[in-house]
This record gives structure tokens, C-alpha cells and sequence, in this order.
């Protein structure tokens, strides 16, 4: 898949995985490690990302570590504590939208109130 679409301009970074087991295995960073370099000897230009919905689970266990950028899901409260132990880690908001607004879910939701 890399390597077929590694020319389109549309391709901004490739994913290595989302929301992956690996996250809360102690070793879960060999299978990062794995796909991160597979993805950078097929396209040595981009940037290789993965989403965590347990990065706490990513960051213990140094899965973190093995991507170029750390996706957050869900986890926008986590932020600032995030950056300040990484600061140099690139960070990406993923799948997070659906817990910062209402959206068109329902109207009728107690956490969205009408203007």
C-alpha cells in the first residue's frame, strides 16, 4: 500500500495502527517499532503515526516512543500533561472531535445546550 500510493500528493503521513492491543503489552513497542521502519523504508519522506486510546498504556510500555507522531484518541484532557513529559514528540488531536462538541447527535443530550 505504501509503496503503490507513496507519490500522491494527498498522503500526508502514513498510520502504523489505531487503537492497537500492543498498547498495554510490555513489549508492544517491537510491533511499532516493526511497522515504523517498514513504513519509513518504503516512503524515507513521511512520517509514520499511530492513534492511542490508552496512551498512557503507549507511553509505560514505549510504544510511544518507536512512532513519529503520537495520536491522541479521545484524550484531550490529557494534553498538557503529555506535552510537558514530551515535549518534543509530535503530537496529533485523533477521533476527537466526538467528545469536544455536540455535534448532530441529539438534541436532547444533557451535556449540549441550545444557544
Amino acid at each position: 500500500m505504501i509503496r503503490q500510493n507513496r507519490n500522491s500528493p494527498s498522503i500526508i503521513m502514513w498510520s502504523t495502527g489505531n487503537e492497537i492491543m500492543e498498547q498495554g503489552v510490555e513489549d508492544g513497542w517491537k510491533v511499532a517499532k516493526t511497522l515504523t521502519d517498514i513504513a519509513h523504508d518504503e516512503d524515507p519522506i513521511r512520517l509514520a503515526a499511530a492513534g492511542f486510546n490508552n496512551p498512557n498504556g503507549a507511553i509505560k510500555n514505549k510504544l510511544a516512543d518507536e512512532v513519529d507522531i503520537v495520536g491522541l484518541n479521545y484524550k484531550p484532557t490529557l494534553y498538557a500533561n503529555i506535552h510537558k513529559a514530551h515535549p518534543n514528540w509530535i503530537k496529533l488531536a485523533s477521533e476527537t472531535s466526538s467528545v469536544t462538541d455536540c455535534g448532530i447527535r441529539s438534541s436532547n443530550s444533557p451535556h449540549c445546550k441550545s444557544a
